[in-house]
């Protein structure tokens, strides 16, 4: 797995531990809880632009001339 999917999927599970953790100790409270998920979720729409400008430079193969040696069988 490559570094940068290993960082989103954490990035992913952190995120989703805090929602979690919230519910739990704002359950007596509904009011706070809507308001701490749409922080998280205007947190969550960020993510795509940043790890977008995160994700590595796609590698470019640059073509090789072909050899110019003849080939042993064309010499006979």
């Amino acid at each position: 797995m490559s570094p940068f999917l290993c960082a989103t999927v954490a990035t992913i599970m952190i995120i989703a531990a805090v929602v979690a953790f919230t519910v739990k100790n704002l359950a007596s409270h509904p009011a706070r809880i809507a308001v701490v998920i749409v922080a998280i979720t205007g947190l969550v729409s960020a993510l795509p632009p940043v790890l977008h400008s995160l994700r590595p430079p796609p590698v470019v193969l640059t073509p090789t001339a072909p050899d110019a040696s003849p080939h042993p069988a064309a010499m006979a």
